[in-house]
């Protein structure tokens, strides 16, 4: 039997609070521009953000304080016309999750600046922003459109 207690999740109004910020966070990433991006929806030419596993709790105050942490994966469905498209695209979405950390990246040639921490809405701070995989392809549906995902996570205090 292990030893560690599991985390209790993340409530569904804290989590559609958290994954609407990131997606306001991502159409503001010069990388995306002309990407639509869209919560917990995905359609071909867009950028979807979900919710994973690994949503939860880290810690909670007798004041109202706690810390969480949002998993979430971004979900990047695109039609490419040709190899070095796909290359193209799939690099922007990595391009993009290496934004969210705050690294500075090139992307077709230019550099960009990382993002900074954003304040979130309702006295919500992030503290951090990780990737947890790489960009990777995961599907090519029957019309073509090719689904490329990235896995982060995001953890921030939220005040009492």
């Amino acid at each position: 039997m292990s030893d560690q207690q599991q985390l209790p999740v993340l409530d569904r109004r804290e989590q559609e609070a958290i994954g609407k910020a990131i997606a306001l966070m991502i159409r503001e990433c010069p990388i995306a521009l002309g990407v639509s991006v869209i919560y917990e929806d995905i359609d071909t030419g867009a950028m979807g953000v979900f919710p994973t596993s690994g949503t939860a709790y880290l810690r909670r105050f007798i004041s109202g304080t706690f810390i969480g942490r949002y998993a979430f994966q971004i979900l990047y469905r695109v039609k490419p016309v040709s190899d070095e498209m796909k290359i193209l695209e799939e690099n922007r979405l990595e391009s993009l999750a290496c934004w969210l950390e705050g690294q500075t990246v090139t992307f077709k040639g230019r550099q960009y600046p990382g993002s900074s921490l954003p304040e979130l809405s309702d006295e919500r701070t992030v503290k951090s922003i990780q990737k947890t995989s790489h960009a990777m392809q995961v599907g090519i549906l029957p019309d073509g459109s090719v689904d490329f995902q990235v896995y982060l996570q995001l953890e921030y205090q939220k005040r009492g």
